[in-house]
Order: structure tokens, then C-alpha cells, then sequence
């Protein structure tokens, strides 16, 4: 795994897009492998709470048959908060602003899970 780099990318993506605030990359067990976290939230539960959130969403995607989770998405009243499959056992945590551009931040969030999860998996 290469955290130095998984962390430029992190930066890379909040850089990249204006309503991004956090993000970070969450092995399956909670484990926060890398972060660019500009709020005070505590990473342990940022892991916690992402790695079971999609957790559960395998499992439902599960119980109706459905094919594998991409990303989860979660709108609250000023924000969202998404986590994107990045590998075999990892994702990614967004949390970003309300938006118009909603398709353009979760299309970007999709690269850039496809190129973490190469840098996870490595």
C-alpha cells in the first residue's frame, strides 16, 4: 500500500473540487488508511461509521440480488456525505457541499476510487 501517495490524491481530489471539505480512505475493518479532513471530526469514527454504512449496503445489495455496491450517498439538509468502493477492501469518504454539480462530483469520485484502489491494492 502506498499512503504517501494515496494521501496526494486525497489532496489532488479536495483541490480539484470546491465543495469537497473531507475525504479519506477507509480499509473495511474501520482503518483509516490516509485522510485530508478539514473539519473536527474524529477519523475513528469517519472509519467506523463508513466502514459499517457500506458494510451494510453490501449486505442489502445482497438480500435483493443486486450487483455489487459502487457508492453509498447520503444527503443531509447543507451537504452529502458519499463512500465509494476503492478496491477489493477499501473506499472512499467524501463529504462535500450541496450542490448543482452533484453528477460532476460523484463522476470524479469514481476515478478517483478507481486510481486509489490501485494504490490500495499495490
Amino acid at each position: 500500500m502506498k499512503t504517501e501517495q494515496i494521501r496526494k490524491q486525497l489532496t489532488h481530489l479536495n483541490n480539484s473540487l470546491t465543495e469537497i471539505e473531507d475525504s479519506a480512505v477507509i480499509l473495511s475493518d474501520g482503518f483509516v488508511v490516509a485522510s485530508q479532513i478539514v473539519h473536527n471530526i474524529d477519523e475513528e469514527k469517519i472509519g467506523t461509521v463508513s466502514a459499517a454504512l457500506f458494510g451494510l449496503a453490501n449486505t442489502a445489495a445482497k438480500e435483493f440480488e443486486k450487483d455489487e455496491v459502487q457508492y453509498v450517498l447520503i444527503k443531509c439538509k447543507r451537504n452529502y456525505i458519499a463512500m465509494f468502493k476503492a478496491g477489493k477492501n477499501a473506499e472512499l469518504f467524501v463529504d462535500f457541499k450541496d450542490t448543482p454539480n452533484l453528477d460532476t462530483i460523484l463522476k470524479k469520485c469514481l476515478v478517483a476510487s478507481d486510481t486509489l484502489a490501485q494504490l490500495v491494492e499495490s
